[in-house]
């Protein structure tokens, strides 16, 4: 269920997460670049020891959000294949909350 209330698939919510790892990756690659150029520059060991813990915790987040994307995939996997198995998203109702079906 995202945010907002409304019920949405397993592959709606494998797409966003993807689309934070992407991110993830994407500020990975910044913050690579920013070393490389900061240790060009000679620059102060503050400066570079700042970048390598953001690297870090850019590290650690990419870590948790592999983890938990897979954890949730392995939850969320059967519950599709019994949706298929049971006839399919035709067979589930199409009003997921009791209060719509006033």
């Amino acid at each position: 269920m995202s945010a907002t209330g409304e019920a949405y698939t397993h592959r709606a919510w494998m797409i966003q997460a993807e689309s934070v790892m992407e991110t993830l990756a994407t500020l990975e690659a910044a913050a690579d670049a920013m070393l490389a150029s900061l240790i060009a520059l000679e620059a102060g060991r503050a400066q570079l020891d700042g970048v390598q813990r953001w690297q870090a915790a850019i590290s650690d987040a990419m870590a948790t959000g592999s983890r938990l994307i897979s954890q949730t995939d392995h939850a969320q996997r059967p519950v599709g294949e019994a949706i298929a198995a049971a006839g399919g998203p035709g067979e589930v109702a199409a009003k997921t909350y009791y209060g719509e079906l006033a």
